[in-house]
Formats: C-alpha cells, sequence, structure tokens
C-alpha cells in the first residue's frame, strides 16, 4: 500500500499485477518446463529447489531477478522518455 501512495495506483497496479504473472505463470512454467536445468544465478536445478524449498526457493533463485531487471529496465526507459 505504501509504493501505491508514494507512485500512484497505476505504477502499483503494475507491480502488483508482475508479482501475480511471476507466482501463477513464471514459476509454475519454470518448474514445469526447467527440469533438470541449472541457469545462472542459481547453482542447483530447479526441480530440486522446488523439491527442497517449494516455489519460493525458485522465486529467490531466478523470478527476483526477472522482476528487478524489469523494474530497472522501465526506470531507465521512463527516465529516457521525459
Amino acid at each position: 500500500m505504501s509504493v501505491g501512495y508514494i507512485c500512484g495506483a497505476r505504477i502499483s497496479s503494475y507491480m502488483f499485477a508482475g508479482g501475480v504473472l511471476s507466482w501463477l505463470v513464471l514459476i509454475p512454467m519454470a518448474v514445469l518446463f526447467g527440469g533438470d536445468s541449472v541457469l545462472y544465478p542459481a547453482t542447483q536445478p530447479i526441480s530440486e529447489l522446488y523439491a527442497t524449498g517449494g516455489a519460493s526457493a525458485v522465486w529467490s533463485s531466478y523470478i527476483r531477478y526477472i522482476g528487478a531487471g524489469a523494474l530497472a529496465a522501465g526506470g531507465i526507459i521512463s527516465l529516457v522518455k521525459s
């Protein structure tokens, strides 16, 4: 709620939609199709991460970085457009 107050409803709705997309689409797709893949920065296969830590382990090893990169890219694009 504090992000919505500071940034406005539009930006906070984008951030909320990104979180929903991450948890309901990206994590299940990574587990379903990733299987035994080991992608940087993680050191364990996606299936092993999911088996030991659940969806939060996949989020902290992969999805968090996708969201941070998208947020940084959006900030740079908004600075360039102004």
